[in-house]
């Protein structure tokens, strides 16, 4: 599915496994989100769009994958969400040949940083619950090709109980402010 969000901005969900996705059954999810860098060389956009495209018709081949969402933010940056069966699948996303080109080789050259959160859906979609187990930071120095990393793990405390938390938890996710220990329950 392709749509337009507002401000003409590209929204796009592909569901690989549509029966899996409507079971009230506990699912796995990695959300990500980016700031990539300024002035970026024509050449360095084409690269990343080729091998996101190449990478979503890698997805379906995983076993587990259940689907993909990106959404367009402003200044060309992209947040993703992917739902899984298990936690499991993430390790064959890791091993995919073409996330692995994407992570080593160009993400330097693109994102100024990254960040990853992984946590579950206890009860599938249904009610919409998340629980965040835990956020990684990657932050890309001048033209240093390995980021610094740095990761916050989470109790099982970290529940986001309904739609009305997405901005707060989408402005924690970009790093635009830090929640407090008293605050981490949404």
């Amino acid at each position: 599915y392709l749509g337009q969000e507002r401000r003409g901005l590209t929204h796009r969900i592909i569901i690989y496994r549509q029966q899996e996705l409507l079971l009230k059954s506990p699912f796995t999810f990695v959300g990500f989100i980016s700031r990539r860098k300024d002035n970026l060389a024509a050449s360095t956009i084409a690269k990343i769009q080729t091998t996101d495209q190449k990478m979503i018709r890698e997805l379906v081949s995983i076993p587990g994958i259940l689907s993909y969402s990106s959404l367009e933010l402003p200044h060309g940056n992209w947040c993703n969400l992917v739902l899984m069966s298990n936690i499991g699948v993430k390790s064959h996303i890791k091993k995919a040949e073409t996330h692995l080109y994407a992570a080593h080789q160009l993400a330097h050259t693109y994102y100024d940083w990254i960040r990853l959160q992984i946590g579950t859906l206890p009860e599938g979609l249904d009610p919409m619950e998340m629980c965040l187990l835990k956020t990684k930071y990657y932050t890309y120095y001048l033209d240093q090709q390995k980021p610094h990393i740095q990761e916050l793990t989470y109790g099982k405390n970290y529940v986001i109980r309904n739609t009305q938390n997405i901005v707060p938890v989408m402005q924690y996710m970009s790093g635009e402010n830090r929640l407090t220990q008293e605050s981490r329950c949404l």
